[in-house]
């Protein structure tokens, strides 16, 4: 079916499917915490053998930046957040994150609007994506 569609028309449903389903990345996600400020930490992992990577690209496969925002909604719906998010803003990646590789996701405490979160994720100790949630 998705076959069909043009290339980038393929891409948007996916991301989309990506989105509706962020309940499916808890499976990546490991070790959540409440940090003391507010904030909310969690590690993740995204195995070579998930079907993220399928056409994702399959001679050089890396996370695509939509599971990244995926995992930063699935984070937020696990802290107790009835909220889905409704926009990002100010994304930014910094970094290519590869199949195994330790990401330490990093949602800082809400600045006045509590609908309003920044994220960022980090691997090796280097920013690889940051911006902000409205949810």
């Amino acid at each position: 079916m998705s076959g069909d569609l043009p290339g980038h028309e393929r891409t948007e449903a996916r991301n989309q499917r990506v989105m509706r389903g962020a309940g499916r990345m808890k499976e990546y996600i490991t070790e959540i915490k409440e940090n003391s400020d507010g904030g909310i930490t969690a590690s993740a992992r995204v195995p070579g053998t998930s079907l993220l990577f399928s056409g994702h690209f399959p001679d050089d496969p890396i996370v695509p930046g939509i599971a990244q925002l995926g995992l930063v909604s699935e984070m937020l719906r696990q802290s107790g957040s009835a909220r889905r998010p409704r926009q990002v803003r100010r994304i930014r990646f910094k970094r290519v994150i590869r199949p195994d590789e330790i990401m330490w996701i990093h949602i800082f405490p809400p600045d006045g609007a509590c609908d309003i979160r920044k994220f960022k994720v980090v691997v090796g100790g280097k920013t690889a994506c940051s911006g902000t949630m409205i949810l």
